[in-house]
């Protein structure tokens, strides 16, 4: 396997010698601990390549190899990946993203503690980026990131900027975009599992002060947000129940006669 031709040579070259040794780790190559972190490397610079096939190809094969290198190797992919969806070329930020998810999901549970660290905090910061697409996608990627390993983030807190990512993913409700709103009600039910009953009462009451103050469609999703909070960790809302009935009473009553 010629590993420096994957990093140079021309366009079809590198295309090639990538998804050849892509093929080749797939039936089993042995490789030593700088091999592994050679071609890994290898596939990393191909993610910033100036030709997009190349690119897209790397992309390819880093989701094939992706259950077959280790952790540290693991987890500067996966922080390249990420990068790539908050900064890199929007053609192809959802290849990025979709790489990235699936690697999330086939990961051993023992690398939850590194993907946490290298993965969170750019999240984060991606959630306050000005472009939608970008803010949808780290959404979607964070949500993965916390039902996947949110044993491993419960055991360390500190892994998780609860605080901000709670804020961030509020101020995304009352937006004009269906489905941003959407993955940030869903993220919300995730991060619930995580919070404390101070955080969830901060949550709630934000949520239903604003309720009756927005158009309606806007209002729902203020709703949906407490229903994904609800559906994840139900019992913690049990102090907010009253308040909560009594916010959604004036939604419930205009179907009151209807079939």
């Amino acid at each position: 396997m010629e590993i420096k031709t994957i990093g140079r040579v021309m366009l079809n070259c590198r295309e090639m010698a990538a998804t050849d040794l892509c093929t080749e780790i797939e039936k089993g190559a042995t490789l030593s601990a700088s091999q592994e972190k050679s071609i890994c490397r290898a596939y990393i610079t191909q993610l910033s390549d100036t030709s997009l096939n190349v690119q897209g190809n790397a992309v390819k094969c880093i989701s094939r190899i992706g259950s077959r290198i280790s952790e540290v190797q693991f987890g500067e992919i996966a922080n390249k990946l990420t990068e790539c969806v908050v900064k890199g070329t929007e053609e192809f930020r959802d290849i990025y993203a979709t790489c990235l998810k699936t690697l999330i999901s086939e990961a051993d549970e023992t690398f939850g503690k590194t993907l946490c660290n290298c993965l969170l905090p750019p999240l984060i910061k991606g959630t306050e980026h000005k472009l939608d697409t970008v803010r949808e996608q780290c959404i979607e990627i964070a949500n993965e990131v916390l039902k996947r390993f949110s044993s491993v983030l419960a055991a360390n807190p500190l892994a998780l900027n609860k605080d901000v990512l709670m804020d961030n993913l509020i101020k995304q409700l009352p937006l004009q975009k269906p489905g941003l709103r959407k993955r940030a009600c869903a993220c919300l039910g995730s991060l619930a599992v995580l919070l404390n009953a101070k955080q969830i009462s901060y949550i709630v009451t934000t949520l239903l002060k604003n309720v009756s103050k927005m158009r309606l469609d806007i209002s729902y999703t203020y709703i949906e947000a407490i229903g994904a909070i609800a559906s994840t960790v139900g019992y913690k809302l049990a102090p907010h129940a009253s308040a909560i009935l009594n916010s959604f009473k004036e939604f419930c009553d205009p179907l009151e006669g209807m079939d």
